[in-house]
């Protein structure tokens, strides 16, 4: 191996002064992206989940109050109402229109969803307000 030249050597012993260690790969930072990745996901869930919690009292009202929502599991509409109650759609009576054809025909339900209250119908999609309104159930 050729040995350096003396102005060479300085200019390492230069380099030398100035060379900044390099520090390891802290490992903790990969537990801190996973601990946090998993806190985030939490809040998501429990904020999604207790969102639909709150119309547990509307939907138990509605059923109460003799209110009848008729669907179809395939029909988008239906599935757009059942998103707005979240978790609290089971308290509500649902008929599958598919599973009781007479019935739905025999009331002339020709869309899904629709809504019976008091010899009411309404045809396709409700907000909750039109809904709570109609039936006089507080949405909160």
């Amino acid at each position: 191996m050729e040995e350096l030249s003396s102005h060479d050597k300085k200019k390492l012993k230069k380099l030398e002064k100035h060379h900044i260690p390099v520090k390891e790969k802290s490992k903790k930072f990969p537990v801190l992206q996973v601990v946090g990745i998993l806190l985030v996901s939490f809040l998501i869930i429990v904020v999604f989940m207790s969102g639909g919690a709150s119309y547990d009292n509307f939907a138990k009202c509605l059923s109460g109050k003799g209110v009848v929502v008729y669907g179809n599991e395939w029909c988008t509409y239906t599935a757009s109402q059942k998103s707005d109650f979240g978790g609290s759609f089971k308290y509500l009576n649902y008929q599958i229109c598919d599973e009781i054809k007479p019935g739905c025909q025999e009331k002339g339900l020709k869309l899904t969803p629709s809504w019976e209250y008091n010899g009411t119908i309404l045809h396709g999609y409700q907000t909750l307000e039109t809904i709570s309104e109609l039936t006089g159930c507080p949405l909160g």
